[in-house]
């Protein structure tokens, strides 16, 4: 695997994997890069003392929540939220660590994925659509682009801000900013952002099999799809349509299970969820008329499953990944679901490329 890329992605990953190393040593000798309470610079309602005028405007200090001076790979301690319900042990530096590279790493895949669809652009568009081979592949590339980097960055955002720990979340909305709880606006915010890179995505995905857009369905679900995007209201979100959804088909039981107590999952307008499910569909058959003429002779395990199944496996891998992060790590709130979430997450799109050069023979 790692021979196998151009020098450049080779950069990445070795720049990557000794990252991981010097987070494994700094764990072994505990938690030394979190410092102690007192030390934090956490939110406050007041300056804590006089003012330098590095410090920003009067009455705003630069505060931050990571230990001072906030060094890449310091993390602050287990919000007072994870330890009220006995998951604070899991929020160690040195995990939530492995959690934010998880995530970055996406990057740096993304890359690899990217440089091998421009190297391939001919074989690739004519072994995808022949009769408009550049468009093709143009819409494929921007349909990754807008799901690594526009749905990454939304979701890295408020991670970043957060201090990468999944925690019980609180509204500063409706009630005084508490930094011991995650923000449940800024989550509601990145995720109508992120579910709107991964609509784009799917559409982009859809569109790019399938050529120019003709017929009329088509055309209304592109553009009721970019009407939902700009112009739907955010109201109501699924975190309260599901419930309710489940109440009415008497699945109540079920979803409280499933959510650890109704917890609340998916803070997205219930539109946008709808057009996303809706471009998922038809990019799903995309997915199988791309990938499903890909001949596994002689892979194992791949050429033993139906074309129907193991064209869908780079998918499959993205979007479960997906459901498990917002139904198990946003509310079980350890930090090793948040982990093994990206670990489907990266393993999905990182297939791509194999899939992409099996489909052209190389």
């Amino acid at each position: 695997f790692f021979f196998a890329m151009k020098s450049p992605f080779r950069l990445f990953f070795s720049y990557y994997c000794i990252l991981i190393g010097v987070v494994l040593i700094c764990s072994s000798i505990g938690d030394g890069l979190v410092i102690p309470e007192t030390r934090l610079s956490r939110i406050s309602s007041s300056p804590v003392g006089p003012l330098h005028e590095s410090e920003g405007p009067p009455g705003f200090p630069n505060v931050i929540i990571y230990p001072k001076p906030g060094w890449g790979l310091s993390k602050p301690k287990p919000k007072k939220a994870l330890e009220d319900i006995g998951k604070a042990q899991s929020a160690a530096a040195w995990i939530l660590n492995l959690v934010e590279w998880m995530h970055w790493v996406s990057f740096p895949i993304g890359f690899w994925l990217f440089w091998t669809m421009f190297n391939h652009m001919k074989e690739l568009g004519s072994a995808i659509n022949p009769s408009n081979p550049t468009f093709s592949v143009f819409f494929l590339l921007f349909a990754h682009v807008s799901q690594v980097y526009g749905g990454g960055i939304s979701g890295n955002m408020m991670h970043q801000y957060e201090g990468w720990q999944v925690a019980p979340f609180r509204n500063p909305l409706r009630t005084d900013a508490e930094p011991e709880y995650n923000d449940a606006w800024l989550r509601a915010v990145a995720y109508q952002m992120l579910f709107s890179f991964q609509t784009l995505g799917v559409v982009f995905t859809w569109v790019g099999v399938g050529g120019p857009v003709t017929g009329w369905l088509k055309r209304g679900l592109l553009l009721v799809t970019a009407l939902v995007i700009t112009l739907a209201p955010q109201l109501p979100h699924c975190t309260t349509v599901f419930p309710n959804l489940m109440k009415r088909i008497r699945l109540e039981k079920f979803w409280n299970r499933l959510t650890c107590g109704n917890r609340p999952v998916f803070p997205l307008s219930i539109y946008l969820f709808l057009a996303f499910l809706a471009n998922s569909i038809v990019a799903t058959l995309a997915y199988i008329q791309m990938f499903g003429v890909i001949d596994w002779t002689g892979t194992p395990i791949l050429q033993s499953l139906p074309g129907l199944v193991s064209s869908l496996i780079p998918f499959l891998l993205i979007a479960f990944g997906g459901i498990y992060e917002g139904l198990r790590a946003e509310t079980t709130f350890n930090q090793w679901d948040h982990f093994l979430a990206f670990l489907f997450l990266d393993l999905g799109l990182l297939l791509h490329v194999p899939y992409y050069l099996k489909l052209i023979g190389v």
